[in-house]
């Protein structure tokens, strides 16, 4: 949804949302981050480049918690995910609490999707240590994962969490997925907590990172347990690859370059093969390959100019792609 970027409001993205429903689509994702500078507004997960470069202010960013409340309240089936809340300038009470309240109101349609955080200004901005962020979350997820429990007291003492008392309503499904890359601490993350996965890499790259992820749930004695899995990808859909690339190219090529993106090293793949750019066809063949790398979901950001024509792409994808791979969700 379009929670950051040129169309940011209330009104779209509920039409986004209840869209996405109609359409048999499973679940409506937003983003999370902070920052509120101008230079930050290209961080966005619906829209263009260029989109971004009409408006006379920086992207809006609503409040990912909020935001999925709200619309929560809009939709009846869809499944909500932030993809991901950064766990480590959140913290694990608080989340928690949000999480299961959000389960009890929306009959169950939320999942808790994490990450450690790669914008290092929204640390600044949080006093909270960037470098520390990977054990920090591991912390903080072992700490949820004690709220979660069926323990009537719960008592948890950390280096950066501690707390003791009753935890209630406590959620009847509390799936967590984790996002992120490919390195050892984030597989070993997402082997040790996660019931689902939300890597950002080509399909190569996803093949190989769930033959490790199983490697580690067996050195870490973990049940080698079916991830639900989907990679994240930008996604621009048109009649021909041409114009597909002619839309979404500069918004391809300036978000390769955002340094939270560099860190993950796309130089080593390039970073236009981590998305869906083209023709019906082409990204057809494009999910194949991630379907047979392992991944049964893909989360989708749409790469348009203006609101109608993200909604038509919503549109073709679910009449002309999501009819061939449906039966496998």
């Amino acid at each position: 949804m379009p929670r950051t970027g040129p169309f940011a409001t209330a009104a779209a993205m509920i039409k986004v949302a209840q869209k996405a429903e109609e359409l048999g689509y499973d679940a409506v994702t937003v983003n999370d981050a902070l920052s509120w500078s101008f230079d930050r507004r290209y961080h966005f997960s619906a829209g263009t480049k260029e989109a971004m470069d009409r408006t006379e202010r920086g992207t809006y960013a609503y409040e990912a918690v909020t935001t999925l409340s709200f619309i929560a309240g809009m939709t009846h089936r869809i499944r909500l995910i932030p993809a991901a809340f950064v766990l480590p300038w959140r913290g694990p009470i608080m989340l928690a609490k949000q999480f299961a309240t959000l389960q009890e109101l929306s009959n169950d349609r939320f999942i808790l999707g994490i990450c450690i955080g790669n914008i290092e200004e929204d640390f600044k901005n949080s006093n909270v240590d960037f470098k520390a962020r990977g054990a920090i979350t591991d912390e903080y997820l072992r700490a949820i994962k004690e709220l979660f429990s069926n323990k009537t007291v719960v008592d948890f003492h950390g280096k950066y969490a501690q707390f003791r008392g009753e935890f209630y309503p406590k959620p009847k499904k509390a799936p967590i997925w984790i996002a992120g890359g490919f390195r050892e601490a984030g597989l070993r993350r997402v082997a040790q907590f996660g019931d689902g996965w939300l890597p950002i890499g080509t399909a190569a790259q996803l093949r190989l990172g769930l033959r490790k992820v199983k490697e580690l749930q067996r050195t870490y004695g973990m049940e080698e347990k079916e991830l639900e899995v989907g990679p994240q990808v930008f996604i621009c859909l048109a009649e021909t690859d041409e114009k597909a690339w002619e839309i979404g190219g500069e918004t391809v090529k300036k978000f390769g370059g955002l340094p939270e993106i560099t860190r993950l090293k796309p130089h080593e793949t390039g970073f236009a093969q981590m998305n869906l750019i083209g023709s019906v066809t082409e990204v057809s063949k494009r999910i194949s390959e991630y379907k047979e790398a392992g991944a049964n979901f893909v989360e989708l950001k749409f790469i348009s100019n203006t609101l109608d024509e993200m909604l038509g792409q919503i549109s073709l994808f679910a009449s002309q792609i999501m009819p061939s791979f449906s039966h496998d969700y």
